[in-house]
């Protein structure tokens, strides 16, 4: 099986080029080989999610919303993770945050616990807050 860097890895990158192979994301979704990786991440992080480190879960979630695949397993699976007890919002850098409220954001996962927990984090993280600000994630309060 794998790494766990292996598979984020793959993800990102598959989003990353697909574009640039020609293959438009209904058909990088479609392929046996991508959708066997997509079950491999769900079902490591269903068993192992402590086996995925910050960066592994925000370029999981990126890849998706890049290729505009929802997931609702995968999404599920990387907000419990991201919100779990043994991990702390501030083990994530500011852009990890942000890639994963952006892809969050794109497909349209209602996540409210997460979106609440990254804007708080802003609070107290300017470099979050700018940029979240700049991908139009930042919720203002009056």
């Amino acid at each position: 099986m794998p790494s766990t860097a292996n598979m984020a890895i793959a993800m990102h990158r598959i989003a990353s080029t697909s574009s640039l192979s020609g293959a438009s994301p209904q058909q990088v979704i479609q392929n046996v080989h991508f959708r066997h990786l997509i079950m491999s991440v769900e079902d490591r992080l269903a068993k192992n999610p402590r086996d995925f480190a910050e960066q592994h879960l925000a370029n999981l979630v990126w890849g998706a919303a890049k290729l505009k695949l929802l997931r609702e397993p995968l999404f599920q699976l990387v907000e419990r993770e991201v919100l779990s007890g043994h991990r702390r919002l501030s083990d994530f850098s500011p852009q990890q945050l942000a890639a994963i409220a952006w892809s969050y954001a794109m497909v349209n996962f209602d996540a409210p616990r997460l979106f609440e927990a990254v804007q708080e984090e802003a609070t107290r993280v300017p470099q979050l807050a700018q940029v979240l600000e700049q991908a139009g994630l930042l919720r203002r309060s009056n």
